[in-house]
């Protein structure tokens, strides 16, 4: 029997037969994990439809909002959700977003007929009175699998704009559609290619799973299409831990504890999918932040501490392989890893408000270090992007608005260069940028809801706001996310606010 969310094409004489395939290739744009990808970026590089001028223009607006059936009476909140565009099922093309909400529902809706597609309650065990404080609401971590490699930024965009011209999907006359033909001719050059022998067989995650952390603390792998689990749930982290930046990348999932909750030790935790071993690495203070690990192109895994160390460890061992000292400040954010003229360039903010960027090569280097600047609330994530023109940026939530910063370099030395600041923010989570479109939400802390903005990412021009639509404030574990060329929010009212381009049906 054929499994969903397994890839599979195969010819059969002139008819062409395609199981539930998720499209690794149309995916560039899927928000996949924590920061949208392992770097914790926040950083989508091109999109069809989103753009600077088209916001203003075109109709950008509210397009609808749903969440989960079995929460619908709770108003539990929503996590931030991850999403898949042009997943090929037996009823055609799809397009999902995935999220998780509490008492471990975790749930899909199809994106663009604005329908629940699926939901399931994770089994878990009962809580021990230990961890009872934590289990109110308990909503799982989710990831689909990722790469640490950086995402490709395609030619001649520099992050903004399309990479190439619009084709169409229709297909040539008495040729059927266009996807269909190219997945048949990839069959069939595969039917022609020399067959290697089967490597042994192992368990590790495809593009057709999604993955959870439930309240017990067990690693839930469920299929794309219906949310079905291949296999039973694995053991990974002490019950109700309060996880951040999980994640499932070559073979292994991570995740990061904070404290507070459950009795997982404070740090990182790394499960390796085909033999079920669990490793763990205890951070000094606890760890910073609420994106996770951040993973370089090789693998390695940056964190920050509560004591002011940005530490780096070895990706299947958790080895401690070096780490930098922010000075008298310990971390207040994760890091974010980013790419400036080839070399790989760590950055985080210290509790003193300044932004460090580090050399992970001699990775006890500072390439460059701000004044201490922010004051009150402190961001707990950094979002990074490069412009058209090739200039770096970091955006900082503060207390009340964005900061962007420029990563310039003189005389062989990098420095920060304060870019712009947007207007007036109620309490903004960290924000993200979509072709060159930066999006960012208030998180209705002094208010009765939630605003998103949209501002000029080189700029900082204010660009559209959502006004009252969101009707409620953003939970911890919310925020922004997008895909299928549409945002995404999760709300503590239990649902996806979703913002676009309307689409005919």
């Amino acid at each position: 029997m054929r499994k969903p969310g397994l890839s599979l094409v195969r010819v059969v004489g002139s008819f062409l037969v395609a199981s539930s395939v998720a499209l690794p290739q149309r995916g560039a744009g899927d928000w996949m994990t924590s920061g949208f990808d392992a770097q914790r970026s926040f950083w989508i590089r091109t999109d069809a439809k989103i753009a600077k001028d088209r916001l203003v223009k075109e109709g950008f607006q509210f397009l609808w909002k749903s969440g989960s059936e079995k929460n619908a009476n709770r108003q539990a909140a929503v996590t931030a959700p991850l999403s898949l565009g042009y997943y090929i099922g037996y009823r055609g093309f799809r397009s999902f977003v995935f999220a998780s909400g509490g008492d471990n529902v975790v749930f899909a809706i199809d994106s663009d007929l604005q329908r629940l597609e699926w939901e399931k309650r994770l089994d878990a065990a009962p809580p021990s009175s230990a961890s009872a404080p934590c289990a109110t609401g308990f909503a799982p971590s989710l990831t689909r699998p990722t790469v640490s490699t950086f995402p490709v930024t395609p030619a001649g965009t520099g992050g903004a704009g399309r990479a190439s011209a619009a084709k169409s999907a229709v297909g040539a006359p008495n040729e059927g559609a266009a996807l269909l033909a190219e997945i048949a001719a990839r069959a069939a050059a595969a039917a022609r290619a020399p067959r290697r022998p089967n490597p042994a067989p192992v368990n590790t995650p495809t593009v057709g799973l999604v993955h959870a952390i439930a309240s017990d603390g067990k690693l839930h792998s469920m299929y794309l299409s219906n949310g079905d689990e291949p296999q039973p749930a694995v053991t990974f982290l002490a019950p109700y831990a309060k996880v951040h930046g999980f994640t499932v990348t070559g073979g292994f999932a991570y995740a990061a504890a904070a404290p507070n909750c459950g009795d997982a030790a404070k740090g990182v935790w790394a499960l390796d999918l085909a033999s079920k071993q669990v490793t763990s690495w205890e951070a000094p203070g606890g760890i910073a932040g609420s994106a996770g690990p951040a993973f370089g192109p090789d693998t390695t895994l940056y964190i920050t501490t509560a004591d002011g160390q940005l530490v780096a460890l070895e990706a299947k061992t958790l080895r401690h392989k070096g780490a930098y000292r922010s000075g008298t400040a310990g971390f207040a954010t994760s890091p974010v890893v980013f790419e400036y003229k080839g070399k790989t360039v760590v950055a985080a903010m210290a509790k003193d408000g300044s932004i460090q960027l580090v050399d992970p090569v001699a990775i006890k280097t500072s390439l460059a270090k701000t004044a201490s600047g922010v004051t009150g609330s402190m961001p707990s994530a950094l979002a990074s992007w490069r412009d058209s023109a090739g200039t770096r940026w970091i955006l900082v939530a503060t207390g009340s608005a964005i900061a962007a910063w420029k990563v310039v370099e003189q005389n062989g030395a990098l420095s920060l260069v304060r870019g712009w600041i947007s207007r007036e923010i109620d309490s903004p989570m960290t924000p993200m940028i979509v072709n060159g479109v930066v999006f960012a939400v208030s998180s209705g802390a002094r208010s009765s809801h939630a605003v998103l903005y949209a501002f000029d990412g080189t700029s900082g021009k204010e660009l559209w706001n959502s006004g009252t639509t969101i009707a409620t404030s953003i939970p911890p574990n919310g925020g922004l996310s997008t895909g299928n060329s549409q945002i995404y929010v999760g709300g503590a009212d239990g649902n996806i606010y979703t913002f676009g381009f309307p689409m005919e049906h």
